[in-house]
C-alpha cells in the first residue's frame, strides 16, 4: 500500500523481470469497511484490487 506517487516499485519489478501489476494506493476508510463487504466494495482498495485481477486475468 503506498500513500504518495512513486516508481520505486515499478522500477525494481523491471530491474528483476517481474510483471508489475499495478499499485495498492493508501485508504483512510479501509479499515472502517472491514465488518460491512458493501462499503468494502466501495473502497479504493477494492477499486485497486480490482484493476490488479484484471491485469492477471
Amino acid at each position: 500500500m503506498r500513500i504518495t506517487e512513486t516508481k520505486l516499485v515499478e522500477e525494481h519489478a523491471k530491474r528483476f523481470g517481474i510483471k508489475y501489476l499495478g499499485p495498492i494506493l493508501f485508504d483512510y476508510k479501509l479499515e472502517e469497511c472491514l465488518s460491512d463487504p458493501k462499503k468494502l466494495l466501495g473502497t479504493k482498495f477494492a477499486r485497486n484490487v480490482k484493476d490488479i485481477v484484471k491485469e492477471i486475468s
